[in-house]
């Protein structure tokens, strides 16, 4: 029976081939026959084989591979939108007069500034109608009838009643005013004085009447040398109990017999004034006034 020997037994029975290279070496069992020298050599690597067979090899743990990177997702690219064209610009429809008209008014009436606060009763007769006919309809009579009739009663009311009447439209004209005034201080001046000359427009254009807006925000219109000259007349109290149309006549004599050194004082002063609206219409206004080039 062979059996494996370890290293000690290996070299002693190499050198006993040594001294004995023919001989053989009877064992009994479990010990080992050395049969001839060349059979007895062992390379270093084969003893170390032959100590470790019985023992378990290590797994090697291969070297962990990083996984690959993905390649990165292509943004898709944006589709650039393709220019429209413009449409071609249609031919302007060619006005006929009685349409530029039209358009003129419609354009002012928005300019016009025209709905303002509705008005409360402000004397003793509307009063007194607002208060009679409050919650009731014209009959079958008519406005004329229901008129006639509440003038008839209007005149029969008693003193107490009158008294009543007019302390309540005193009441109702302060409100108007307050209201009015906000009303226009809700506009800048420059709307206000553009809302005057739509309505000045509006009255060439319809033939009717628009009461132009009271702003005291707007610049006051400067005077001529002759309205100073009037002015100084009137002041100077030498026409007292004289009738208005008699003074005005004997002013305006009077204003043509001055002479130019005489007009002097009135001119500067009407040129001081004159230099002041401007000034006014400039902060208040923001605009400037076109002035004719001089001869």
């Amino acid at each position: 029976m062979w059996t494996a020997i370890g290293p000690a037994a290996a070299t002693a029975a190499r050198h006993a081939s040594r001294a004995l290279p023919l001989a053989r070496l009877v064992v009994r069992p479990k010990t080992v026959i050395v049969a001839a020298r060349p059979a007895l050599r062992v390379s270093h690597q084969h003893h170390r084989g032959l100590a470790t067979a019985g023992a378990p090899k290590k797994k090697t743990t291969a070297a962990k591979k990083k996984p690959a990177k993905k390649p990165a997702a292509k943004k898709p690219k944006k589709k650039v939108a393709a220019k429209k064209k413009k449409p071609a610009a249609r031919p302007r429809k060619v006005l006929t007069p009685e349409e530029k008209v039209k358009l003129q008014i419609r354009e002012a009436r928005k300019a016009a500034l025209l709905k303002q606060p509705a008005r409360l009763p402000d004397n003793v007769w509307t009063v007194y109608v607002s208060q009679s006919t409050k919650g009731s309809k014209v009959g079958n009579e008519g406005i004329g009838a229901t008129s006639a009739a509440l003038s008839r009663s209007f005149k029969d009311i008693s003193s107490l009643e009158r008294q009543q009447l007019q302390a309540t439209a005193e009441q109702n004209r302060l409100a108007n005013l307050a209201a009015y005034k906000a009303w226009v201080e809700s506009h800048t001046p420059e709307e206000i004085a553009a809302a005057n000359n739509a309505r000045n427009r509006l009255a060439k254009l319809t033939n009717k009447s628009h009461s132009r807006i009271a702003d005291e925000r707007q610049p006051k219109r400067p005077v001529s040398a002759y309205l100073c000259f009037v002015k100084a007349k009137w002041a100077s109290n030498d026409y007292t109990g004289t009738p208005a149309p008699e003074v005005a006549k004997a002013i305006a004599s009077e204003w043509k017999g001055l002479s130019g050194s005489e007009r002097q004082g009135y001119e500067q002063e009407a040129k001081a004034d004159l230099a002041r609206y401007e000034n006014e219409v400039k902060t208040v206004l923001n605009r400037e006034i076109a002035r004719s080039p001089s001869p």
